[in-house]
């Protein structure tokens, strides 16, 4: 497996390993999955780990095994890069996770935080078994009984990614005093900072943060962009806290710890370390720019957030006859709602039909064509005597 082992190194950027040491294999779960695909601890959401998470990644490492296994020729241009363990050295392969840098590891349960990827905003999975784990898994010494949920993780604590978290979501819930904002260029970052004039307690939580990359490689944090108290944070190169009540550019509008990533995680000169096209494409690194998931797309080529409406037998979305709700995908009428301008429905809005409602002579629950109290004549409702209404529901 040298290939395997190479590519390996250099996502840790461990190349002084022990020649011995070769790419861990997964020892839980089931038959199909001990010993047949990578070790969970150390490769979280690489694709060829035991479990697949929301933002699994196919990198290297699973091309360069298909590649040793002498069956397979590999194009390694069309791998994705993956955040967890990236750079982190030879320690994060041989030490034990209480050993690994705190983004890692968390000790309060249900604590906010982000994943260690910043992709999402994520929480604390610790918490008491009720028994004392195994040694080989005790990770606090005053407490056996405590540790991560996650057996494949070895049990290793760690802030898990939220299902509504995703930082490069349109749909991900923010808070204007956190400075969050989402898109393909945000990433959770971790602390206690607020808005100085937001009354509530500080307490430590995950944000989605719009990032950037200097020429020099120095990873820059903007909050609240747009806004009047928007600001801009310069962080160290090799991470660390930042005191936003202490920079001049931050101290009238901003209170609290904003702790900085190193720089390296985000800022290796490779624009795909701050752009994911919105999880739904494959980042180009010859530029930035997406080639998006079928279904999706984006402004300017550099996202995928948004998705395409059914297409009629014009090739037009909704056929003419409806508005797309990018968000979600579907046809919406004039008002809003799922559904398509009057006299026209099916899922593209290429059919002619008529409003649809319930009534007591309605069978089904959706509704029924003019409310089962008239006949639709290209697209209007012939309402029975004693009906009226476009829908017929009314009397």
């Amino acid at each position: 497996m040298e290939n395997a082992v190479d590519k390996m190194k250099e996502h840790f950027d461990c190349f002084e390993m022990p020649s011995s040491y070769g790419v861990e294999l997964e020892d839980g779960g089931g038959g199909a999955t001990a010993g047949k695909h990578l070790e969970e601890r150390l490769f979280y959401n690489e694709l060829m780990s035991g479990w697949i998470h929301q933002n699994s990644r196919p990198t290297a490492v699973s091309l360069a095994f298909l590649q040793d296994s002498g069956w397979y020729q590999v194009d390694y241009s069309s791998t994705e890069s993956m955040g967890w363990g990236k750079g982190e050295g030879c320690d994060f392969l041989l030490n034990r996770c209480d050993q690994w840098p705190d983004r890692y590891f968390c000790q309060e349960p249900n604590e906010d935080g982000c994943s260690p990827d910043l992709l999402s905003k994520g929480v604390c999975n610790a918490y008491s078994s009720g028994a004392p784990f195994e040694s080989k898994y005790q990770y606090f010494p005053d407490d056996p009984t405590k540790g991560g949920k996650f057996s494949g993780a070895d049990f290793c604590p760690f802030y898990a990614a939220r299902s509504n978290g995703d930082c490069s979501a349109s749909t991900t819930p923010i808070s204007f005093f956190y400075g969050e904002a989402t898109g393909s260029g945000s990433r959770c970052m971790m602390g206690d900072f607020q808005l100085a004039s937001y009354s509530r307690t500080r307490t430590h939580h995950g944000a989605c943060l719009r990032t950037s990359c200097l020429r020099n490689q120095i990873l820059q944090i903007q909050l609240a962009p747009g806004r009047p108290y928007a600001a801009t944070v310069e962080c160290p190169v090799e991470g660390g806290s930042v005191d936003l009540g202490s920079l001049p550019e931050t101290s009238s509008d901003w209170s609290g710890f904003l702790e900085c990533p190193p720089a390296r995680l985000l800022c290796d000169g490779d624009p795909c370390s701050v752009q994911d096209c919105s999880g739904h494409g494959r980042c180009q690194s010859a530029d930035g720019s997406c080639i998006c998931d079928s279904g999706y797309y984006g402004e300017g080529g550099f996202s995928c957030d948004r998705r395409r409406c059914p297409v009629g037998p014009l090739g037009t979305e909704c056929s003419g006859n409806g508005d797309c709700d990018a968000s979600t995908g579907v046809c919406t009428d004039g008002d809003g709602l799922p559904g398509c301008f009057p006299g026209f429905k099916g899922l593209d809005c290429s059919e002619l039909g008529c409003p649809e409602a319930a009534s007591p002579q309605c069978n089904d629950p959706d509704g029924c064509e003019c409310s089962a109290r008239g006949t639709c004549t290209e697209g209007i409702c012939q309402c029975e005597d004693g009906y009226i209404s476009s829908d017929c529901s009314l009397t």
